[in-house]
């Protein structure tokens, strides 16, 4: 998925992201985001195996919802690089990768050396 298509929202919580990192305490939800994403154990593993502890996840605030809501960014490996990000706007049913080099001239552009 474009980084251009996802919410408003979701681009505040890459902001944060990207300045924070996995220092869950300056998020809306400190005792969850940043936290290891933990995957359900009977279900199919949705992304690429890695060490426990790669993938972090990060709540992105859904309008009108009284809790955290449905909508989550899951990233792998230095939350700050984009090595590896995922959307989801079901809860965790379904993942997109975020892809970054489809926005050339934002904020979100890649940089030259594909990390901020």
């Amino acid at each position: 998925m474009c980084v251009n298509e996802l919410p408003k929202e979701a681009h505040d919580t890459l902001s944060l992201i990207w300045k924070y990192g996995d220092d869950g305490s300056k998020f809306p939800f400190p005792k969850k985001d940043g936290s290891t994403f933990d995957w359900r154990p009977n279900d199919p593993y949705p992304f690429p195996r890695k060490p426990q502890g790669y993938y972090k996840e990060y709540t992105v605030i859904t309008p009108g919802a009284p809790n955290r809501g449905k909508l989550r960014i899951v990233t792998g490996g230095d939350p700050k690089d984009k090595v590896e990000d995922w959307w989801s706007d079901d809860h965790y049913d379904t993942f997109h990768p975020i892809d970054y080099t489809c926005d050339t001239s934002g904020p979100n552009a890649p940089s030259p050396m594909g990390s901020r």
